[in-house]
């Protein structure tokens, strides 16, 4: 929980206060106006104060101051209960505060710089209080606006919550008094009593740490299991994008295996009717080359000389056949006929 906590006193004689800072000057007058007991509410903006103070009969006092920033206490004496019982541990503690030989109240301790580890145990202590009990001492957000810049004191005795509260509004000190001191004679049993309740906090306190620690561990693990939830939600949602785009991929692959496919298909028939084309081209050809031989022959037979026969016969037509050549290693066989004139009579 996010406050600020001051411990003041008359060590030696002198006031001081831990840490010290700008809240000195109240400090000293709170603790210049306060009675035996007194517990001072003071508002500055959003900033409240709860100040706990405790005169001993032997002039020594204390003082813990606690400041809230937007935030207040709807339950004060609950407040004032756990400050008193703080100042009271310090007693039964005996380092901060002591009984000397005579059995006064003094401080043991030179400056509260010394006892900084014990002030730093204070603090966590009101720390936990407040953080794990809240509604126990009324922990809410700042309400109301600040009042008249004036005081009101009000015993303790006939205060109650409300009240206090109610005032707090209407100026910005209120200011619970009590005048029942300690006496010396009680010291010592106080102490005892004290001493024991001191125990009896310390192992609460002990066990409400392992208790925190425990969730603690149990927080982080948890933290840790949603982490890999997380993330295994994410890797489920990718495998299942995933599985989308192998299916279009798939899908779009197979349409391309049917086209080439078809266009395979296409090309073999391209090539089957190409390779016919060349066939019968090859086959016009050779048909071209053997009329042009032909052709060349006959044009041979029909440039040869002309000629005529002598054998004849009479009252009739005789078939006579001649062979001749024309080029070597070609026959050519012509059939004619020659019509013989009758002879005269």
């Amino acid at each position: 929980m996010n406050f600020s906590f001051h411990i003041f006193g008359n060590i030696g004689g002198t006031f001081a206060q831990y840490p010290k800072d700008v809240t000195a000057s109240d400090s000293r007058r709170v603790a210049a106006d306060a009675s035996m007991v007194t517990l001072c509410i003071e508002r500055d903006g959003n900033m409240m104060s709860y100040v706990f103070f405790r005169r001993f009969s032997s002039g020594c006092y204390v003082g813990l101051r606690l400041s809230l920033h937007s935030m207040q206490i709807s339950r004060p004496t609950a407040l004032m209960e756990l400050l008193s019982k703080l100042v009271d541990n310090m007693l039964a503690q005996g380092y901060i505060l002591r009984c000397n030989d005579s059995g006064a109240v003094d401080y043991g301790i030179d400056r509260f710089s010394e006892a900084a580890a014990e002030i730093e145990s204070l603090r966590q202590y009101v720390d936990f209080q407040l953080s794990t009990y809240p509604y126990q001492f009324g922990l809410e957000a700042l309400k109301g606006f600040p009042g008249r810049d004036e005081e009101i004191r009000m015993p303790y005795a006939a205060s109650s919550d409300s009240e206090i509260e109610a005032n707090t509004y209407e100026c910005n000190r209120v200011v619970i008094d009590s005048d029942v001191p300690v006496s010396a004679a009680d010291l010592p049993a106080l102490v005892q009593a004290l001493g024991d309740e001191l125990r009896l906090s310390v192992e609460e306190s002990r066990e409400k740490s392992e208790e925190i620690a425990r969730l603690q561990r149990q927080k982080k693990q948890f933290r840790v299991v949603i982490g890999l939830m997380v993330l295994l939600l994410g890797a489920g949602f990718w495998l299942y994008s995933l599985k989308g785009n192998l299916e279009t991929t798939r899908g779009e692959l197979s349409s391309a295996n049917e086209k080439i496919n078809s266009d395979s298909i296409l090309i073999y028939n391209l090539g089957d009717s190409l390779t016919r084309t060349v066939d019968a081209l090859y086959a016009a050809r050779e048909q071209l080359d053997n009329a042009r031989i032909a052709s060349e022959k006959l044009h041979s037979v029909y440039s040869l000389p002309s000629w005529t026969s002598s054998n004849h016969s009479h009252n009739s037509v005789s078939d006579n056949r001649y062979y001749f050549y024309a080029y070597p290693g070609d026959e050519l066989t012509f059939d004619y006929y020659v019509h013989w004139p009758a002879p005269y009579q």
